[in-house]
């Protein structure tokens, strides 16, 4: 009986203190994942959409397969989507969030966290130590790069959360458990570590000797005892030169016997820094030799300003600009003339020569002359703060931006009324250059669209001009759920639809006593969305909490 009412005082303060730390109202206004719903505790699913991007019938079929999944090896997926991460990055809140739930399931860390943060256009995939063997971050990233992104960018977020989840599941199906016991070392290992570690140390230090002598190798340079031979380099380490004949090390001759082996084109070559002379003389094979006695080797400078004459047969000539005929554009080439003159016979020649199109900046962003490009949002807010310059696709020339009485004229009916509710914001660029020639407009317009869910496409005017507004018939309670009537209606033509919807039932702390004392009577389980207490243990429950996992760090994540 006493080990009775001990039990029952220690569950019973554990559960007043979570409902005492549940009901204190969460301060400010950054999003913790405290907040964000936890989808196993709320509904046995695993996809929390706290942004309202997903359809019911996408939150069913993701469901559907990420249950499958866990049913055939054990792995755990959650699906979150958030309006916004600040002021934490992405990365940080996927983090938090997933060791936050435990994805996954505990020692085996199978887990993977799918977030999507609408407001900064940002999906981050985080992935848990056991998987990162069949599912490593450059795997990651392919799949954002091309399931997720690019519908993405299009507006399409059932589409690339659909597909995006689908490419992890493909991959996560070959996923088999590694836990295993870790082999026990043997006794004749353990009695005799010494000696293997003496052995490593001896494999070290021979392998590295190897690689020393290997590396030396194959940088050495051989060149015959005596003769000449050019390459464009500016210079070798002359302790890697070595004799063709003996292979011995060959010595640098000093500059003052060399120069008197040089010919006079040669000296005025060397002079001008177009040419550097080296001479190599081999100590074991020189008595033999009957010519000069070394080899005589010229490093050829790689710059234009250096040119060859053909009366010396020599780098002796320099460049200089004389006049430029006709300036080069975005588009075309200049002319220019250029005198080359030697500096050892004074031969002197004049040519033409074309001067290169102007090149546009590296960061510089191309648009066609007419036409339009949709964007999101924040990408208008990167191009504004980066002022990367915009130039013309066909002509290449800058492309001048028009004022909003201009932009104006250009825009139809729906475009300005999407302009004046604030889904879309319209900036028109002008090309100069072709402005004249066109046919089919004027500009190029590029539409900024907002990713505020309230927006939506009308059917009709095909812009964003119908808002989204919700009426709540009858609300949810911990017992029974609601009824919501969703009304989008279009602000330039008659398009109008309501569709009614049901409000998911208020969750009860009440209601499952598993997660706040366990069976055993061993204080607090994962409290995942409601803001637990990482520090007590808790027990795995199939539908109730996630498995307990931890995040490796790894995944990736990019922008759309």
């Amino acid at each position: 009986m006493k080990a009775f009412f001990k039990k029952f005082k220690r569950n019973f303060l554990a559960g007043s203190l979570f409902l005492a730390v549940w009901l204190l109202p969460i301060p400010g206004l950054a999003l913790t994942v405290e907040e964000i719903p936890n989808p196993r505790l709320i509904n046995g699913g695993w996809v929390s959409d706290r942004a309202e991007i997903l359809s019911n019938a996408t939150e069913a079929q993701l469901n559907q397969m990420i249950e499958q999944l866990e049913g055939q090896n054990r792995v755990e997926i959650a699906v979150v989507t958030v309006p916004e991460t600040t002021p934490a990055s992405p990365k940080e809140l996927t983090t938090k969030l997933f060791n936050y739930w435990g994805i996954g399931k505990a020692g085996e860390d199978n887990g993977v966290l799918f977030l999507i943060a609408v407001n900064e256009q940002r999906v981050e995939i985080e992935t848990g130590y056991g998987i990162e063997g069949i599912l490593p971050d450059a795997k990651v990233g392919r799949i954002i790069d091309t399931q997720i992104v690019p519908r993405f960018k299009q507006g399409d977020f059932d589409g690339g959360t659909l597909a995006g989840t689908k490419a992890l599941v493909l991959v996560l199906e070959n996923y088999r458990s590694s836990v295993a016991d870790e082999p026990k070392p043997t006794d004749n290992i353990s009695e005799n570590w010494h000696l293997l570690a003496m052995g490593l140390a001896g494999c070290g230090v021979f392998a590295l000797w190897r690689g020393i002598n290997i590396y030396l190798i194959r940088h050495r340079i051989f060149l015959a005892p005596e003769g000449r031979s050019r390459i464009k380099k500016i210079r070798e380490d002359h302790h890697s030169i070595y004799c063709l004949q003996c292979k011995k090390r060959m010595a640098k001759l000093d500059r003052t016997t060399l120069e008197s082996y040089l010919s006079q084109p040669e000296q005025v070559a060397q002079k001008l820094g177009s040419v550097v002379f080296e001479g190599y003389k081999c100590s074991h094979c020189s008595e033999e030799l009957t010519g000069q006695g070394f080899h005589l080797r010229a490093y050829v400078s790689n710059s234009e300003q250096f040119g060859e004459c053909s009366s010396c047969k020599e780098l002796t000539m320099t460049r200089t600009l004389k006049k430029v005929l006709s300036e080069p554009t975005w588009n075309k080439e200049g002319k220019q003339i250029i005198t080359r003159t030697c500096h050892y016979c004074n031969s002197c020649e004049a040519i033409e020569e074309k001067i290169p199109c102007l090149n546009p900046p590296p960061n510089t962003v191309f648009l066609k002359p007419t036409g339009r490009s949709n964007m999101a949002r924040a990408k208008f807010l990167q191009l504004s703060k980066s002022e990367k310059p915009i130039h013309c696709a066909y002509c290449r020339y800058p492309m001048a931006q028009l004022d909003s009485t201009e932009v104006r004229f250009v825009l139809n009916q729906p475009e300005k009324v999407a302009q004046k509710l604030g889904s879309t914001q319209f900036i028109a660029w002008k090309c100069p250059n072709c402005s004249q020639q066109l046919t089919d407009g004027i500009c190029h317009l590029v539409a900024y669209l907002s990713s505020e869910s309230r927006f939506r496409q009308c059917p009709t005017c095909h812009e964003l001009t119908v808002t989204r507004t919700e009426k709540v018939v009858n609300p949810a309670t911990t017992y029974s759920s609601g009824t919501r009537i969703i009304i989008d209606e279009c602000h330039c033509c008659e398009y109008r639809q309501e569709k009614s919807e049901t409000i998911p039932r208020l969750p009860s702390p009440s209601s499952d006593s598993s997660w706040l004392i366990s069976s055993d009577g061993g204080g607090f389980g994962g409290f995942g969305g409601f803001g637990g207490f990482g520090g007590f243990s808790g027990s795995d429950s199939d539908g109730g909490d996630f498995g307990g996992g931890d995040s490796g760090g790894g995944g990736a994540g990019d922008d759309w």
